[in-house]
Order: C-alpha cells, then sequence, then structure tokens
C-alpha cells in the first residue's frame, strides 16, 4: 500500500508493506514461521462465526485448525525453536481473540478453549516474566549487597591492617556469604 502524505504545496507518497490475512492460510503461517501473526488468523473467522456455532462439522474443523497450531507451538517448544513464554502469550493472545469473536458464538468460544489449553485465569505468561523479573531482582540485590561487601572488606584490610577473615569476623559476615565473598578478593 501506499500512504500519501500532502504537507502545504508538496505530496509525499510512502510505500508502507501489508499483508492480507486472507491470502494467507494457516499452513502457509505456519510453514513461514509467522506465528506472530496466528492471532491475527482468527479474523478470517469473523463472518463465519453463526455458521460455525450452528454447525459441529464446521465447529470440529474449527477445533481441528486450533489443534494443528497448539502442536506446532508445541513441537517448536520442544526443540526449543520457541520459549514457553512466547508460546503461552500466542495462545493467550489467540484465546482473547476469540473470545471477543465469539462473544455471542457459545460453541465456538468452549471448543477453542477446550483444544488451546482450556480456561487460562491469570495471564499466564505474564505471570512467568513476573516470577522472572523478581527473581532477577532479587540475585541483583544480593550482588549489589556482596559487591558492598567485598569493598568495604578490602578497605578495612588496607586501612586497618586486618585480614579477609578479621573484616568478615568484625562484620559478622555469614558462613555462606564468607565462601562467596573469599573467592572475589
Amino acid at each position: 500500500m501506499n500512504i500519501l502524505h500532502r504537507l502545504r504545496d508538496e505530496t509525499f507518497t510512502y510505500p508502507i508493506p501489508t499483508i492480507r490475512m486472507q491470502k494467507y492460510s494457516l499452513n502457509k503461517l505456519l510453514e513461514k514461521n509467522l506465528l506472530f501473526l496466528l492471532p491475527f488468523y482468527i479474523f478470517t473467522y469473523d463472518k463465519r462465526m453463526k455458521d460455525v456455532n450452528a454447525d459441529i462439522q464446521k465447529l470440529n474443523a474449527l477445533k481441528n485448525e486450533f489443534q494443528l497450531i497448539v502442536r506446532h507451538l508445541d513441537h517448536l517448544e520442544y526443540q526449543g525453536l520457541l520459549s514457553a513464554y512466547y508460546k503461552r502469550t500466542l495462545i493467550e493472545m489467540s484465546e482473547k481473540v476469540v473470545d471477543n469473536l465469539a462473544a455471542n458464538y457459545e460453541n465456538v468460544k468452549e471448543g477453542v478453549k477446550s483444544v488451546m489449553g482450556g480456561k487460562v485465569l491469570e495471564y499466564e505468561a505474564k505471570t512467568i516474566l513476573r516470577q522472572g523479573e523478581r527473581q532477577g531482582e532479587q540475585k541483583g540485590i544480593r550482588q549489589g549487597r556482596l559487591d558492598a561487601l567485598v569493598e568495604t572488606i578490602k578497605n578495612l584490610m588496607e586501612t586497618m591492617g586486618w585480614t579477609a577473615e578479621q573484616a568478615m569476623d568484625n562484620m559478622k559476615i555469614s558462613t555462606d556469604d564468607r565462601i562467596i565473598i573469599s573467592s572475589r578478593l
């Protein structure tokens, strides 16, 4: 597509690459590894939701497509080509799209949820990310505390003429921390 921009007396045209989802089958998206487009693929069902909701064969075909998606994502995760976080995010974003498109079509919503992993009460990918961030923060705080202790011990050794053991005794440093600190002196 081209974007036409007029600025006073001048006109500029900017080419913008676009993708028409209707031209991409599910197999093509998976083949080309366009995983970030999977939630958008669901929009191709928008006009067919009523029919899919009412026809068990069409509903089963939709469920089969979602099973294919989940199996493909599981396979990529197993191969180490996709993180658990990214996989979970794709699944949950796809579920959100289905929830919105199929708001009035209970058979579709329940059918897709049963295939995609059931109802997720918490946005699991965000929970995993938050846990990782907390662990990283805790590790960083501990690292910073140990760095400060090492510097303080070095200063005490230099200014007071103490050994590392004397400095750690005076600072009442735990046995676990002593082992780590000793390796860094």
